[in-house]
């Protein structure tokens, strides 16, 4: 299962907040310990001018396996969009993200 979304409020002819979430999930019916649920949230502002797309913001998220809590992440992003034709983009994306296991097992494969 995958459900998302994201809403766009806009500021001024230029600027906009926004905000979504993501959440995918699977549960198997004879093996429980491989059911696992992921949340990721994102929310940020925008700026437009012409065909340019510019967002940053700031990123968070949860992976729960057999209903364990294992993992959180968080850190910020940055993309830009241009728009070449009304069907058409080129866009660029960076991120720094943090990956925090919580079992004090698990804790030597934290990553950035």
């Amino acid at each position: 299962l995958v459900l998302g979304g994201e809403i766009t409020h806009g500021l001024s002819r230029n600027w906009a907040l926004y905000g979504s979430a993501d959440g995918r999930g699977r549960w198997y019916r004879d093996l429980d310990t491989g059911d696992f649920l992921t949340g990721d949230l994102r929310g940020g502002v925008s700026y437009t001018e012409g065909r340019l797309n510019t967002r940053l913001g700031v990123v968070g998220g949860a992976y729960t396996l057999d209903n364990r809590r294992i993992r959180d992440s968080y850190g910020v992003n940055g993309d830009v969009r241009y728009l070449v034709t009304p069907s058409d983009q080129i866009s660029g994306n960076l991120g720094v993200v943090r990956f925090r296991y919580r079992p004090d097992a698990l804790e030597s494969q934290n990553f950035d």
